[in-house]
């Protein structure tokens, strides 16, 4: 069905972004912080077309019927740490700089977990979208 937006971009063709932060999880023993946070629908927008982040639509593919996001990697919610898991030789898969910016866009309910355990595989700068898919696609349509 062709519901007006373009196909999500190839994994091939993702640009990494530069991010100085380092992590801060896990430093002289300590108990796992959360490392993630919300980022409104405007900025993930305004990150994405600057070649500052990378949107990540981790709903359910039944949800996906909604429609898509346009330039957005899209992986089913139960293949995220197969998706994102380094490779041996310490490699990224999908978003290939650790430290590029990444915008979780899932249910409401899933995509704060979504962003953490994305965050867990090493990833350092990782956000979720506050209202999802809604507020996301308000944006493409404005």
């Amino acid at each position: 069905m062709d519901d007006g937006w373009p196909s999500p971009t190839p994994l091939t063709t993702m640009r990494p972004c530069v991010r100085t932060d380092s992590d801060e999880n896990n430093r002289n023993g300590e108990s796992p912080v959360s490392v993630v946070n919300s980022i409104t629908a405007a900025d993930a927008k305004t990150h994405c077309e600057h070649d500052h982040a990378v949107i990540v639509d981790a709903r359910p593919q039944v949800m996906r019927h909604q429609g898509s996001l346009p330039g957005a990697v899209v992986v089913e919610p139960t293949d995220v740490r197969e998706r994102f898991t380094p490779t041996p030789s310490g490699t990224f898969p999908v978003v290939r700089d650790p430290d590029t910016e990444i915008a979780v866009v899932s249910v409401s309910s899933q995509a704060p977990a979504i962003a953490e355990q994305i965050a867990g595989l090493g990833y350092t700068n990782v956000h979720y979208v506050d209202g999802g898919y809604r507020a996301m696609s308000t944006q493409y349509r404005t």
